[in-house]
């Protein structure tokens, strides 16, 4: 499939099933905030709001796939994603083009980290210099991303707010580990080479 009709498709997929499913999950969302239902109906409709949430998720990824360029390296994917999301903060890119490929759905976790976190910082940190790190070392291939902004202290803050980050870390064998102070805050994904194709 040429390149412009994969983008053509993604884009169909994006303003059609994609926003339905957004829109269904808001719904979702609503019927449980109502006090008056009961506490069975409660679990049932959690129980679909993550049903439509992994169907979210799987349909991004199809996105996802369908938008990246044929041939691009999760590298260039990550040099945009940092380009498109920082804005005017300044950047500074410090990442290797050479490090091997994983598997697709990998990748498509790798990115989502990689933006979570660079939306945070855009969206929170008050930050004026952002700094992505992406290189290999030791059997073990980094994503870092730090930050001058005000941080965060409160350890429990951070749990929570990055909980997503730390489920789609665990859910593809690799660490992540942040630390936060007024002076900036510094986010690291570790991803053991074993995960990459073989």
């Amino acid at each position: 499939m040429a390149s412009t009709e994969r983008i053509r498709l993604a884009q169909e997929i994006h303003d059609g099933i994609a926003q339905d499913l957004i829109g269904i999950g808001y719904s979702l969302d609503l019927m449980l905030a109502a006090p008056e239902i009961s506490a069975q109906t409660r679990i049932t409709i959690r129980t679909l709001r993550f049903e439509v949430t992994d169907l979210i998720d799987k349909v991004r990824r199809e996105m996802y796939q369908l938008r990246s360029p044929l041939g691009s390296t999760l590298s260039q994917e990550l040099t945009s994603l940092a380009e498109n999301i920082c804005g005017d903060t300044a950047l500074t890119l410090e990442i290797d083009q050479s490090n091997g490929e994983f598997p697709t759905d990998t990748e498509y976790e790798i990115t989502r980290i990689a933006s979570e976190l660079l939306q945070n910082v855009s969206r929170h940190s008050k930050a004026t210099a952002v700094v992505v790190q992406y290189y290999e070392r030791e059997e073990m291939t980094s994503l870092v991303v730090s930050d001058n902004g005000v941080g965060v202290e409160d350890p429990e803050i951070l749990r929570r707010g990055l909980a997503g980050v730390k489920e789609r870390s665990a859910n593809i064998g690799a660490a992540f580990t942040i630390s936060s102070s007024t002076q900036g805050t510094r986010a690291e994904l570790c991803i053991p080479a074993a995960c990459k194709k073989s």
